[in-house]
C-alpha cells in the first residue's frame, strides 16, 4: 500500500491544496485548518452552514496564504498573522485566535455576500484532541476533531460501485489517501506507519452532509449519504474514513509506503 494523494485545507471549509510532499508539525499537516471563518456573531462557519466556503481557492505562495474567488479580488495574507487577539468557540472548545484584519473580512464579504471574518490559530494555542480517543497533549487545529483524516481507495471504489454516478474522493475531504486497500480495510487499522511517521488510527469518522455537496458547484444532493446509510450506519451516524493522530513530526510524500503494524475489530462494528 502507498500514499497516492495528500491534501491540506488551510481554511476550514475552503478548497484544498493537493500536495506531493507534506510536512507535519504538532498540529498535523503544516497549515491544515489553521484559519477559520466566523460570521458576524462570531460563530464558526463550515460548508454545513454555507457551501460557498468550498468555492474559496487557497494556495501557499512564499510567505503568504493566497485566497481566490470568482466574486472577489484575490488576497495575500501573512502565514503568521499578528493582528488583534480574540477568542473563538469551535465545537466544544473555546480557544485563542488572531483576527486576520479588515482586508480579509472584505474579501469574505465579497465572496459570501454577508459579514464574516477570518481567524488564525497561532502556535501558542493548544486545543486538546478529544481525550476519549486521543491522549493528553495531542493537539488539533480548527479541524473538527483530529489532526488527519485517512481514506483507502478501496472504500471509495466500493461506494462508487453502488452509486449511479460515481463521486470523487474530494467529497470526503481527506488528508491522506491510500492505494491497494480492500474496501473499508482501514476500519481495522490501529497502529500504522505512513512513510517514516508512526501514527495511530484512533476513531472512525462520522459524516455530516458535506459529502453531498458538489465542491465544484456548491450544490448539494442526496448522495452519497443516502447510499452509505444503507450499509455504513451505526449509532445514528454514517461512517466513512478514519481519524489519525501522528506520533512525532516529519514528512509525508506521495508514493510513500503504508505499513500496518497492528489491527483490531472493525470500527465502526458494522
Amino acid at each position: 500500500m502507498k500514499i497516492t494523494a495528500l491534501y491540506v485545507y488551510p481554511v476550514k471549509g475552503a478548497a484544498p491544496i493537493a500536495l506531493n510532499d507534506a510536512r507535519l508539525d504538532t498540529f498535523g499537516i503544516v497549515h491544515d485548518r489553521r484559519w477559520m471563518v466566523v460570521n458576524e456573531r462570531g460563530e464558526f462557519m463550515t460548508q454545513r452552514e454555507d457551501a460557498q466556503l468550498g468555492q474559496i481557492g487557497t494556495a501557499v505562495e512564499g510567505a503568504a496564504l493566497v485566497l481566490r474567488s470568482s466574486r472577489a479580488a484575490s488576497i495575500a495574507l501573512p502565514l503568521q498573522p499578528s493582528g488583534k487577539k480574540t477568542r473563538v468557540r469551535v465545537w466544544n472548545d473555546t480557544v485563542a485566535a488572531i483576527d486576520c484584519g479588515d482586508d480579509a473580512a472584505e474579501f469574505l464579504a465579497a465572496h459570501m455576500g454577508y459579514t464574516a471574518r477570518l481567524l488564525y490559530m497561532p502556535e501558542s494555542t493548544h486545543r486538546q484532541a478529544d481525550l476519549e480517543f486521543a491522549t493528553v497533549g495531542d493537539r488539533v487545529s480548527f479541524a473538527d476533531g483530529y489532526p488527519m483524516l485517512l481514506v483507502g481507495e478501496g472504500s471509495l471504489a466500493a461506494l462508487n460501485a453502488r452509486l449511479e454516478e460515481p463521486i470523487p474522493m474530494m467529497r470526503f475531504r481527506p488528508n491522506v489517501v491510500v492505494s491497494d486497500t480492500a474496501p473499508y480495510e482501514e476500519d481495522t487499522w490501529r497502529r500504522i506507519v505512513l512513510g517514516d511517521v508512526a501514527c495511530e488510527v484512533v476513531k472512525p469518522c462520522a459524516r455530516c452532509q458535506v459529502p453531498t455537496i458538489d465542491q465544484s458547484t456548491a450544490t448539494a444532493g442526496k448522495e452519497p449519504m443516502r447510499t452509505l446509510a444503507t450499509y455504513r450506519r451505526w449509532r445514528n451516524n454514517v461512517w466513512f474514513g478514519q481519524n489519525v493522530v501522528h506520533r512525532g513530526t516529519g514528512a509525508l510524500h506521495v508514493g510513500d509506503s503504508v505499513e500496518v503494524l497492528t489491527t483490531g475489530p472493525a470500527r465502526p462494528p458494522l
